[in-house]
């Protein structure tokens, strides 16, 4: 069953990210409404509300919102897609609509944005995904600029559908034998299910000739969802220095309650 409590790696994608060409003070944007997160019917409407705000003391700026694409690096972090990128299946991007494109935002004010989400009756299984941009145009002199964004993610379940917690191990790469350091693992996952899910962990042991497992290493749980359609990699170091020899790597990536996605099987020589 899928488990909506697990909120908070998306605050990861709702704090500020400023971008400095040159040191120096960088204003910061203030948001209430970082995420949006829910169970919606086919055919339903929702709104999300997203208030921004400054301080006092900083400079007045303007202010563009984009609906973009959600995408996910192999370092499992969040990542915007533009609209001729995004090409999941799984997206929302075109079920949004905003009450405002730019807005201009004075020392000290707030705005208030509306995101309005229009779910199809035709809309399928699974979950969708997309990403609101808030940013400012830069803002600076000479050879120094300021630019400030804001990611709100939109990670929506499509109410009473299938869902499909599935995932299949695409690589597993390794640094091989070598006489006295440890060997080191990436193991790439990719979601072939039609759901996010939260807090996986990859285990990694490696074996002898005669089946006997050497060492054991694992992965704290991730802190990001994995997204459907995407590629991430866990990296896993076994602290055990292996003399040269023909061993067995098996990599397996579970859910947070056990449930095996997958495991393979690998020469290490």
């Amino acid at each position: 069953m899928y488990n909506l409590r697990r909120f908070y790696p998306l605050l990861l994608m709702g704090i500020l990210i400023s971008m400095v060409i040159c040191p120096g003070p960088a204003s910061a944007i203030n948001v209430v409404g970082s995420k949006y997160m829910g169970t919606v019917n086919p055919g339903d409407t929702v709104t999300h509300t997203i208030i921004v705000s400054t301080t006092a003391t900083d400079p007045p700026m303007d202010i563009v919102v984009d609906i973009l694409g959600f995408g996910q690096t192999a370092g499992q972090s969040y990542t915007f897609l533009s609209a001729a990128d995004d090409t999941s299946p799984y997206s929302a991007r075109k079920f949004i609509t905003l009450d405002t494109g730019s807005f201009h935002l004075d020392p000290g004010e707030s705005k208030t944005i509306t995101a309005t989400i229009v779910i199809p009756n035709d809309v399928g299984d699974g979950g969708r995904y997309a990403i609101i941009s808030l940013h400012n145009a830069p803002s600076g002199d000479g050879t120094t600029a300021y630019v400030t964004a804001i990611a709100v993610p939109v990670m929506i379940t499509i109410a009473n559908s299938n869902l499909q917690q599935t995932g299949t191990i695409t690589a597993i790469k390794t640094s091989g034998i070598v006489t006295g350091q440890p060997v080191h693992v990436i193991t790439s996952l990719k979601n072939t299910g039609n759901i996010h899910y939260y807090l996986t962990k990859n285990i990694v042991t490696v074996s002898d000739s005669g089946g006997n497992v050497l060492d054991t290493a694992s992965t704290t749980p991730s802190v990001f969802a994995i997204i459907p359609t995407f590629t991430v990699n866990y990296d896993v170091t076994l602290d055990k220095t292996l003399p040269p020899g023909t061993y067995s790597i098996k990599s397996g990536v579970s859910l947070e309650n056990g449930t095996l996605l997958d495991s393979k099987l690998q020469q290490l020589k």
